[in-house]
């Protein structure tokens, strides 16, 4: 059976893929031949993983999943949190959008004498709407200390 990610992540489709096995041809976005900028306008993880899953589901009529992942930074107040994709964009303007090294660059200097962060993950898939049940993952991660060197 085949069932797209809603992705283009690498890391996150071997996973995926080594944890279904043979029992499914698992699917990405480049695959399907999607290259759109799937809008992702929700204000948590679990509304982007919906929305990312139905408009592939609209588009293509294929059995999908989706998720949303974001690093939430207590030290921030939750920051990039479900903005982690734009993170540097939101911070300057004149940045690019879904730049990983720009996002970890404006993350690092907002991280200056700060400590903890935390990724958080939502899978969701439009058969039922909903985010998939016990699957949100919170894996707590401690910066000691950080600081840059320029």
């Amino acid at each position: 059976m085949k069932i797209v990610f809603a992705t283009n992540n690498k890391h996150k489709l071997e996973e995926i893929r080594d944890i279904l096995g043979s029992s499914f041809e698992v699917l990405s976005l480049n695959d399907l031949g999607c290259h759109d900028d799937i809008p992702e306008t929700g204000s948590t993880l679990e509304e982007n993983a919906r929305q990312k899953a139905q408009y592939i589901y609209d588009k293509y009529h294929c059995n999908v999943f989706a998720d949303d992942t974001g690093l939430e930074v207590e030290a921030l107040g939750g920051e990039p949190g479900v903005y982690s994709a734009r993170y540097a964009a939101i911070k300057d303007p004149n940045a690019e959008s879904h730049d990983s090294e720009a996002n970890m660059t404006t993350l690092l200097k907002e991280l200056e004498g700060k400590t903890t962060a935390m990724p958080d993950s939502a899978p969701s898939s439009p058969s039922s709407l909903h985010p998939l049940p016990g699957n949100r993952g919170d894996i707590r991660i401690m910066i000691l200390h950080y600081s840059m060197v320029s």
